[in-house]
């Protein structure tokens, strides 16, 4: 009689148990896998079939034979939620405890689907309710995850661990408050698990809910005792973490619970300097109202004002500003590193206070002397900067400083045509920016000396000059001893056209 290699898969899937009698007769394998590792016990097991599993193992099929993932005939029918099967299966010597490839056991998976009365069939029957995968999420781990409630309380019942930590230190009372399951804390807490226990890092389930934003989960987990300040190793705690996310109503809430807006990491930063660091407005506002201090200072010894400043933050300057922050370190009115400015101005690219730098005493009498400060419409370097930029135009050209950074407002420096009068003359280049050789006029336009020859080759510049930024000093001697390249009539004498 021919066998089709499939039949055997049918019929267990099937429940035709007189085919399965027959093809062991006729000498069918009953442990050969298909194609995905599955055998027929497990394919019997996964479909209910609870008298083809009885045949099986008469024919000689091997109960605990896993498919390629680890997956056993066990495991499929606590995935399944089928009862009967488990109990057949635990007649037929099956292992109540095998797990997957990923060490998910039959509990695990049980847990995680909800199915309450496998579970407490497993225990039954011998299952261990604490054998975690290789991650070390447990049972009870699982279903907090995922919420289900019912299915934790039953774990309590049979004793499993409920503060047993996966690898990191995550408990089931952290994932549940990172999860926002509000009545898996209650039932967690209600069971004897711990709110307070942290991950490796320190974190607590109190911190998760405030780096999460869950206002639910904090007012929950004081019900249930937890600590509104513990912080982790470096020292962030609740209200600090809730700073730098900007979560406004968290820190409201905290606050409500008991916590100190004032508690600093370890490297001394507080809730108001992260917010500052950060930008967050908003939180900085709230922490003030909520008598947040604004001035102190990290290790450092830098301000929440100075680290707004350093990072552009205007809106936060001003608003540390309102309830009082302190803006007078170094200059009796600005920090001698320039760092500090008016609301209206910040430093570097954006416009800054007239009276930046060293306290306005050194250079022109409205600039400091690092002519990095500009005027409200004006910033540095590319972009239009103010007239007395520099070191107080005392030197170069009448006008500008003399870096040669500092251009009017139709002007700017590198790969853009530069004012007559920017500084030594030497910074800005017209097209290819290599090489800074000074300026002259050509058709009524201000280009570098290279494009300053006679009108068919005025702007032109050979690639291997543009390439060769060593050639500079021989190139401006070049220019400076030919006039042919300055007496054109369309050229007018610029800095190097002598």
């Amino acid at each position: 009689m021919h066998v089709n290699a499939k039949d055997v898969f049918i019929a267990s899937w099937s429940g035709y148990i007189d085919t399965v009698k027959r093809l062991g007769d006729l000498g069918e394998d009953m442990n050969r896998a298909n194609e995905n590792g599955a055998t027929p016990a497990f394919i019997a097991s996964q479909q209910g079939q609870v008298e083809v599993l009885r045949v099986l193992k008469e024919l000689g099929a091997d109960m605990n034979k896993a498919m390629e993932d680890g997956a056993t005939p066990v495991y499929t029918a606590s995935q399944q939620g089928n009862v009967e099967v488990l109990r057949v299966l635990n007649e037929l010597g099956a292992d109540m405890n095998k797990a997957n490839e990923n060490g998910a056991t039959p509990a695990f998976i049980a847990s995680q689907n909800g199915h309450v009365e496998v579970v407490r069939v497993l225990k039954e029957l011998g299952a261990d309710m604490n054998k975690a995968m290789e991650d070390g999420a447990t049972p009870v781990y699982i279903a907090s995850q995922q919420g289900n409630v019912e299915v934790l309380r039953v774990l309590g019942e049979l004793g499993a661990d409920l503060n047993k930590a996966k690898k990191g230190g995550a408990t089931p009372a952290f994932i549940a408050s990172q999860e926002g399951h509000v009545e898996v804390m209650r039932v967690l807490k209600e069971l004897g698990a711990d709110m307070n226990k942290a991950m490796e890092d320190g974190a607590t389930p109190v911190y998760i809910a405030s780096q999460q934003g869950n206002v639910e989960v904090l007012r929950v987990l004081k019900e249930l005792g937890a600590d509104m300040n513990k912080a982790t190793k470096d020292g962030a705690t609740p209200a600090f973490i809730a700073s730098q996310n900007g979560h406004v109503e968290v820190l409201r809430v905290l606050n409500e619970l008991g916590a100190d807006m004032n508690k600093a990491m370890n490297d001394g930063a507080t809730p108001a300097f992260i917010a500052s660091q950060q930008g967050h407005v908003e939180v900085l506002r709230v922490l003030g109202e909520l008598g947040a201090d604004m001035n102190k200072a990290n290790q450092n010894g830098a301000t929440p004002a100075f680290i707004a400043s350093q990072n552009g933050h205007v809106e936060v300057v001003r608003v540390l500003k309102e309830p009082g922050a302190d803006m007078k370190q170094g200059d009796q009115q600005w920090d001698n590193t320039g760092a500090y400015c008016e609301p209206e101005w910040s430093r570097g690219c954006v416009a800054c206070a007239g009276r930046a730098g060293r306290g306005h005493e050194q250079g022109d009498e409205g600039w400091g002397n690092t002519g990095a400060y500009c005027e409200p419409a004006r910033s540095r370097g590319g972009v239009a900067c103010a007239e007395r930029a520099g070191r107080g135009h005392e030197q170069g050209d009448e006008r500008w400083g003399n870096t040669g950074a500092y251009c009017e407002p139709e002007w700017s420096c590198g790969g853009v045509a530069c004012a007559g009068r920017a500084g030594r003359g030497l910074e800005c280049f017209v097209k290819f920016g290599a090489i800074s050789v000074g300026y002259c006029m050509c058709n009524g336009q201000w280009r570098s000396s290279p494009d300053s020859l006679p009108l068919r080759r005025c702007s032109r510049l050979p690639a291997r000059i543009r390439r060769r930024a060593g050639a500079r000093r021989r190139i401006l001697g070049v220019l400076a001893a030919n006039p042919r390249f300055c007496e054109s009539a369309a050229v007018q004498r610029g800095p190097h056209c002598r």
